[in-house]
């Protein structure tokens, strides 16, 4: 019985990846460039806050040391969101969050990523000037493209979880930030952004829940020996 456990414990940790990091070090980073301002816009009063046509010029697989690993430039990558009022100044919640790619032989637009956003929040960020603010999203939960993850050889396929007919893949949690330059109109209690600066959308990969309950058992039969001797 030891001769097995021990056998299916290793067959655990290399499905894991032998002598690496979890999955879970992984992540990958939508980049909203910081080379002058983007094209895009973001609107926010006491209904809605709303982001069209962001630029969005690369995504990059990062390691858990913030080392880029992996690196592919995006043509015409845009980002929008939108979400709904919460009842507290600049606080809101529910909404959705989406990047596309124009291909470079044209045609419409491909979804990379389609989520869902918990919260989202606005900020006035006074050290970078009176009028630079920020939207930050708390969490969401998104699908991504198998082309997309298809560029990164480093996320095994093995963990990518279930293919839907649009080509998609779930299972995938993340937060965002986008800062941006506007001014507020204390009457409206609204304003349109006059330039978007900089940002990211950060995407954890998981270690899908079959991995964890196969070792979670593993770890339990070891346990359960121990305890009997």
């Amino acid at each position: 019985m030891k001769k097995i456990l021990a056998v299916m414990a290793l067959a655990f940790f290399l499905m894991l990846g032998a002598g690496s990091q979890p999955v879970s070090a992984y992540y990958l980073d939508f980049n909203i460039t910081t080379q002058g301002t983007t094209t895009g816009q973001i609107t926010f009063d006491r209904n809605a806050l709303i982001g069209n046509d962001i630029e969005v010029d690369f995504v990059s697989l990062m390691d858990d040391n913030n080392v880029e690993v992996g690196h592919l430039n995006l043509n015409q990558g845009r980002l929008s969101f939108n979400s709904g009022y919460a009842g507290s100044d600049w606080d809101y919640t529910g909404g959705t969050i989406k990047i596309t790619e124009t291909p470079v032989t044209g045609g419409a637009p491909i979804t990379l990523m389609d989520g869902n956003v918990n919260n989202m929040s606005v900020a006035q960020l006074g050290s970078m000037g009176p009028n630079y603010w920020e939207v930050s999203f708390g969490d969401f939960v998104d699908v991504k493209n198998v082309w997309l993850l298809e560029q990164f050889k480093d996320i095994p396929q093995s963990w990518w979880g279930q293919i839907d007919p649009q080509n998609m893949i779930g299972g995938f949690q993340g937060n965002m930030y986008v800062g941006f330059y506007g001014t507020f109109d204390a009457a409206s209690a609204a304003f349109t952004s006059a330039g978007i600066a900089s940002g990211d959308v950060v995407n954890y990969v998981p270690i899908p829940a079959a991995a964890w309950l196969l070792g979670s058992g593993l770890f339990g039969l070891i346990t359960i020996r121990r305890r009997k001797k």
